[in-house]
């Protein structure tokens, strides 16, 4: 499957900044902050490896987006755009269940549903605990 980040890069999206409301603002690239984002060190995530996988790119996206001032709707967008492969096919399934009312806090659910199972989750707390205790 190809990338979603450079294919689709060249649509593009209105930005409501102002609490999701329009009030006339621009029209602009969505390419733009794709390659802000990896300007800033967001990688592509395809969903392979482990639960530390995830959880760095969903750290490294969140700062990043944190940098670029994004409002919900666009951290969407830019997110759902640096995903590959495995993970870009899972999400296309996902957001079908949310169709046009999709959210970035519905991904961020969806995401850690998804990435982090329980089980991998106490194994890292264990392991955590066990290098902090000796």
């Amino acid at each position: 499957m190809a990338s979603r980040g450079g294919s689709q890069g060249a649509s593009r999206v209105h930005v409501e900044p102002h609490g999701g409301q329009n009030v006339g603002g621009p029209t602009i690239r969505i390419s733009k902050f794709i390659k802000e984002a990896r300007d800033l060190g967001c990688k592509p995530f395809d969903g392979t490896g482990d639960i530390s996988v995830a959880a760095e790119w969903i750290k490294r996206f969140n700062e990043a987006a944190l940098d670029m001032q994004l409002p919900p709707i666009m951290k969407l967008r830019v997110a759902t755009r640096l995903l590959e492969g495995m993970a870009s096919t899972w999400w296309d399934g996902v957001k079908g269940k949310y169709g046009e009312a999709v959210t970035w806090e519905n991904f961020r659910q969806e995401f850690f549903n998804q990435y982090y199972s329980d089980f991998e989750v106490n194994m890292k707390r264990r392991e955590y605990t066990n290098l902090t205790q000796g």
